[in-house]
């Protein structure tokens, strides 16, 4: 009778420390499932770390993207021909586009200076906030 109960305290104790194991192992993912998922910590961690990268990258993507969107398209001319001579006649609604672009242009070179203000303060105020005080 001994025997069963020595046997019976021994299987305790291994489900005691599986269990223990298994806890300590399911800790273990959660806190990897938990690193994973924070994904804005880690990055305004990262931002923190390696800002002057950061706005480089930003300096060289606004560059690039501003290059690549504003350069203009390849001219094509578009000649339209009167049926009745053969002849080529002008168009009058293929001067539309250029009186908006020139109207859209005219509007954004007006709030350039306050759009500029407006992200430079909003990205300073950002930066002094999340960034430690330089002693």
């Amino acid at each position: 009778m001994a025997d069963e109960s020595k046997s019976d305290d021994e299987r305790r104790r291994e489900l005691i420390a599986e269990l223990a194991r298994s806890r300590a192992s399911m800790s273990r993912q959660f806190q990897h499932v938990a690193y994973h998922a924070a994904v804005p910590k880690r990055v305004k961690a990262s931002v923190r770390r390696n800002a002057p990268t950061w706005l480089a990258g930003a300096v060289f993507t606004g560059i690039f993207a501003g290059w690549r969107l504003l350069r203009p398209g390849p001219k094509i001319k578009k000649v339209y021909l009167d049926p009745s001579t053969g002849k080529g006649i002008a168009r009058e609604d293929e001067k539309r586009p250029s009186f908006w672009m020139a109207a859209l242009s005219l509007v954004l070179q007006i709030l350039q200076p306050v759009l500029t203000s407006f992200v430079t303060k909003r990205l300073t105020g950002y930066l002094n906030r999340d960034l430690p005080a330089a002693r």
